[in-house]
């Protein structure tokens, strides 16, 4: 009987305004591209019913308020400044992409996983695909990668943490994450690991032929950087589940993602 006539959302990347069973549920997206205006209107001031207009309009059909806009400027100096930061040069002849990084290798995603590998201190790492999300090609000039760059491409908090592996296991995963990629046509998953520039993967075989730039050993037990969440069932990867199940105590009991440490802090340090 009208007991939420207005739902006003949030999170979703889209806009969205429709109404369900009586409510009129309205989001406006990301970035603040579009506005939300919502009128509830009582008939009269005992009425317990009111009726709700909503529609979402672009902010540009609004002109900026300069004295907002300088205000809005001189605060934003220091955030402007860590955008700009440099984490590192690019300065190979490879354009620098992370497109299509969920079917295949790409330049960024190595590099983004092999200074998570250095700065976790481990033998190797490896990194979700789904956890790399620019999706694009730099140009050519843009030798700079930029913390601003780094907040495109990895938007969440992707807890690292470094496990003691056999090397077979980890092998195993690879494989496994890369399955679909290796169909015809190649799907796509966020669950394909990325790898650091220290080891290789034989897509003929579909082994780790190498891991610290060295032939690489499946009896050896590895100091593996990974994703937390991995470990405990993102992606569905099958080895590293089993694994995990298997070696319960080298995890708390809960399970804690407090364990890790996000990939952008340990990038950024």
């Amino acid at each position: 009987d009208n007991a939420y006539p207005l739902v006003i959302g949030g999170h979703d990347h889209e806009p969205y305004q429709v109404e369900v069973g009586g409510a009129e549920v309205i989001k406006v997206g990301s970035e603040a591209t579009y506005v939300g205006i919502s009128r509830v209107v009582w008939p009269d001031k005992g009425s317990k019913k009111v009726t709700v207009t909503t529609e979402i309009k672009p902010v540009s059909d609004w002109e900026p308020d300069s004295k907002v806009e300088t205000i809005v400027h001189q605060r934003m100096e220091t955030v402007r400044e860590l955008d700009n930061a440099p984490l590192f040069v690019w300065d190979k002849p490879d354009v620098l992409s992370s497109k299509d990084n969920r079917i295949q290798e790409t330049t960024l995603s190595t590099k983004l996983v092999s200074m998570l590998r250095d700065a976790l201190g481990c033998d190797c790492c490896v990194l979700n695909a789904g956890n790399i999300r620019g999706n694009k090609e730099y140009e050519k000039d843009h030798k700079f990668f930029t913390y601003n760059d780094l907040k495109s491409e990895i938007p969440f908090d992707a807890e690292m943490i470094v496990v003691p592996m056999p090397g077979n296991v980890l092998s195993q995963a690879v494989a496994h994450s890369r399955e679909k990629a290796s169909m015809d046509p190649p799907v796509s998953t966020g669950g394909y690991l990325h790898m650091d520039d220290g080891m290789e993967f034989d897509r003929a075989t579909k082994n780790l032929v190498k891991c610290e730039g060295k032939p690489f050993d499946p009896e050896r037990i590895y100091q593996v950087g990974a994703l937390f969440m991995a470990m405990t069932g993102v992606d569905d990867n099958h080895p590293l589940i089993e694994f995990t199940d298997s070696n319960r105590h080298l995890f708390p009991v809960d399970k804690s993602a407090e364990m890790g440490r996000p990939a952008k802090l340990l990038l950024v340090d």
